[in-house]
């Protein structure tokens, strides 16, 4: 209950918690037998932002306990947040496991950042930009995962 932080609602039947304390409880409960790899499928859906972050330290806490953290989710800023090892699955067929730090390097930059050292000035940075410090930005794992998934709806038929 602690961890939960659900010590006020002790007396409470699971039922008349709202949707972010039911997804605290099922942390809570899991624990209960101190297991080392924990399995979180979408623990965020549907839970108000303070329930969300506190499931976000929750996880990093027992990630930084030692524990092996499975943690799956169609939320990409979840993942870029949480996971240092990513597995990207399509139509139930594996189609990326690196690090997070691979993966994102394997999209495609949408911008570039220059770096100006003293004395730069835009006209002596452009009379010599291929000596500019350039580095990609604007990756995304959503944006890597259309990359390799596709772009188009999955409705099902």
């Amino acid at each position: 209950l602690d961890l939960s932080q659900l010590g006020d609602h002790r007396k409470k039947r699971a039922g008349a918690l709202s949707g972010g304390m039911k997804r605290r409880l099922n942390i809570a409960a899991a624990l209960l037998h101190d297991p080392r790899i924990l399995i979180f499928d979408e623990p965020t859906t549907g839970v108000d932002p303070q329930s969300r972050n506190h499931i976000f330290e929750t996880i990093r806490r027992l990630h930084a306990e030692g524990r092996t953290v499975v943690y799956t989710t169609h939320y990409m800023e979840e993942v870029e947040a949480l996971c240092d090892h990513v597995a990207i699955m399509d139509h139930g067929k594996l189609v990326a496991c690196d690090t997070l730090e691979a993966l994102l390097s394997r999209a495609t930059p949408t911008s570039a950042r220059i770096t100006l050292t003293d004395g730069d000035t835009l006209e002596s940075l452009r009379a010599r930009l291929p000596g500019a410090d350039v580095q990609a930005e604007g990756q995304s794992l959503e944006q890597v995962f259309l990359e390799l998934t596709g772009r188009g709806l999955r409705d099902a038929s």
